[in-house]
């Protein structure tokens, strides 16, 4: 492998915290959408959206493999969309909306979806503060990117 792509993949991957969060984050919209729609809940239209907006971050973070540039519009504004539903579904526990949002659930279930939004809130808050180190340049990564460089 030469030097040009031995950068261009060290740049991709700077990305990688971002682009398995997504996942993670795809795949427990995806659980939450199924369960609703196997209860008949029309609360399966959030998970869809947030489906679809992180496969358009997907997307935004593949396309790093191709370009230089830090900037993460897309990505920043699922991880605040995605905090902010998460705040709001641990309010909505304590309500009595709890029960149309998640149907399936029961109360019994209560505990365990403020604690899985919690953990998903604490997640999208490292992942903007992992943005943020990326669009302003400190990250770990990219110091070592630039001795590989000067080095080779």
């Amino acid at each position: 492998m030469n030097k040009k792509d031995s950068m261009k993949f060290m740049f991709f991957n700077r990305f990688w915290v971002l682009r398995y969060s997504i996942a993670i984050f795809f795949f427990a919209n995806f659980y939450w959408m199924v369960t609703a729609w196997a209860s008949k809940s029309l609360s399966l239209i959030i998970p869809l959206v947030m489906m679809f907006f992180a496969l358009a971050v997907a997307i935004e973070l593949t396309s790093k493999l191709h370009t230089n540039k830090s900037e993460l519009p897309l990505t920043k504004a699922f991880y605040l969309t995605q905090l902010g539903l998460n705040l709001l579904l641990v309010i909505t526990c304590l309500t009595p909306l709890y029960d149309n949002v998640f149907p399936f659930l029961k109360n019994s279930g209560q505990l365990f979806v403020e604690l899985i939004c919690a953990i998903g809130a604490i997640l999208c808050l490292l992942s903007l503060a992992k943005i943020k180190q990326l669009v302003a340049g400190t990250d770990r990564q990219l110091k070592i990117m630039k001795m590989f460089e000067k080095n080779n």
